[in-house]
């Protein structure tokens, strides 16, 4: 999905519900190894991800992020540690 069809999306559901939440469970630092890896491994497929520029870092996702529109709307950034598996497939030599 683009960062456009991504806003849309947004945008769409803050104008059709009164009370909505929406959670955003996308990678992050996708300039990191294991982002890195990622990538080059799906670009070999001939598959590119769409919008990854926006998944640079948790500030770059926040600042592409739609902002909200209706009054008392608020976004919420809540940043998890990396599991176990991310840490580990970071340490694997390529």
């Amino acid at each position: 999905m683009t960062p456009e069809q991504s806003a849309n999306l947004l945008k769409w559901a803050a104008s059709s519900f009164e009370t909505a939440m929406f959670i955003n469970y996308e990678q992050v630092n996708m300039d990191d190894r294991f982002g890195q890896i990622m990538i080059e491994n799906l670009r070999r497929r001939s598959c590119d991800l769409a919008g990854v520029e926006t998944c640079k870092s948790l500030e770059s996702q926040v600042r592409a992020s739609p902002q909200p529109a209706k009054r008392g709307t608020r976004w919420q950034v809540h940043p998890e540690k990396p599991c176990c598996a991310c840490d580990q497939a970071q340490r694997v030599p390529m």
